[in-house]
């Protein structure tokens, strides 16, 4: 008994003699897990699901009739005891509002047939549903940044429900299909797949341990690539930090100058551009053509060209004058 849970109360999962439930799973999933356990039962029972079973009669005038029990052979009994352990399979493996509907029939492929058309519907409906898959499986591919085990799943599951629907790929077709969904930066790892395996014959179940296999190397190479990428950062920055009290080495002094260098060539350079867009401008051509000598200046204390209010002669006079007059005065 398993541990945790009180007596007769297991749990599905718990017990190989519980059959699996079908409530709030999908059908095919169920299907899938209900044809294994009547297998693991006895492999005769999912044979009564796939055969019609008719209770034993014989012929009297022409006219056949029930037989009766007591003349029923060895086999016949046998064929009824297994039908009627697959109908109880099937009874206990579902819910109540399931059962309403099959409790009627008498035979495992009656009520199997009924579950199917339930939930798969007619055949019509049935081959909707496989076109569909089909064109899901047509269109698969790898989802950006999706790792192996994830695109493996949803492939998976389109493959399985194909299965239970009658529609089944070689395991060729599913190599194929694998590497051609893959996204392009595992070109490199299909093309050495193709040349060094027969695809023919590769079992999928390989042809996943090896994209697992390079995904976690490639996993861990980026793992040791970003710690020495970190490593180098943080020893640039401790490079670049340096104390107040140390002083500057020969390397830094040599670079401060070249930088001193660089600022000097640029702001000449930005002179000579402002210096050239005011030849350009109104006011100079204004001055020039006024003063055709080329002076192009005028002082602002006598109004006249050649020099600028503080060398003037006039104000210098003035001063001058000023001067001895506080000289005298004295």
């Amino acid at each position: 008994m398993a541990q945790g849970f009180p007596k007769g109360s297991l749990p599905e999962g718990q017990s190989t003699h519980r059959p699996p439930l079908l409530d709030n799973v999908p059908f095919d999933y169920w299907k899938n897990r209900i044809s294994t356990f009547l297998r693991g039962q006895d492999s005769r029972m999912w044979h009564m699901l796939t055969h019609q079973y008719h209770t034993p009669t014989k012929e009297i005038n022409g006219i056949k009739i029930e037989k009766p029990f007591d003349e029923w052979t060895a086999l016949e009994r046998e064929l009824d005891e297994l039908n009627a352990r697959a109908c109880n399979t099937l009874h206990c493996a579902l819910p109540q509002d399931d059962y309403m509907k099959i409790s009627m029939l008498n035979s495992a492929k009656e009520i199997w047939d009924k579950l199917v058309i339930t939930y798969e519907g007619t055949n019509e409906v049935r081959d909707a549903h496989i076109n569909r898959l089909v064109h899901e499986y047509e269109l698969f591919r790898m989802s950006p940044s999706e790792s192996i085990s994830d695109m493996y799943t949803r492939f998976m599951k389109i493959i399985n429900t194909l299965h239970s629907l009658g529609r089944i790929y070689k395991n060729q077709d599913l190599v194929y299909k694998i590497l051609r969904c893959l996204s392009k930066e595992w070109d490199a790892k299909v093309t050495a797949i193709s040349e060094a395996k027969d695809l023919s014959t590769y079992p999928l179940d390989q042809l996943l341990g090896s994209l697992i296999s390079h995904e976690q190397v490639i996993a861990q190479r980026d793992k040791l690539d970003g710690s020495s990428k970190k490593e180098k950062e943080k020893g640039k920055t401790i490079a670049l930090q340096v104390d107040d009290n140390d002083e500057p080495s020969s390397s830094s002094s040599n670079e401060d100058s070249d930088e001193v260098a660089k600022l000097s060539r640029r702001l000449g350079s930005l002179l000579r551009k402002k210096n050239q867009r005011y030849k350009k401008s109104k006011n100079y051509k204004f001055q020039t053509k006024k003063f055709p000598t080329g002076e192009g200046i005028i002082c602002y204390h006598c109004k006249k060209p050649g020099h600028i209010r503080g060398d003037c002669p006039d104000l210098i006079d003035s001063k001058k004058k000023e001067m001895d007059v506080e000289r005298k005065s004295d």
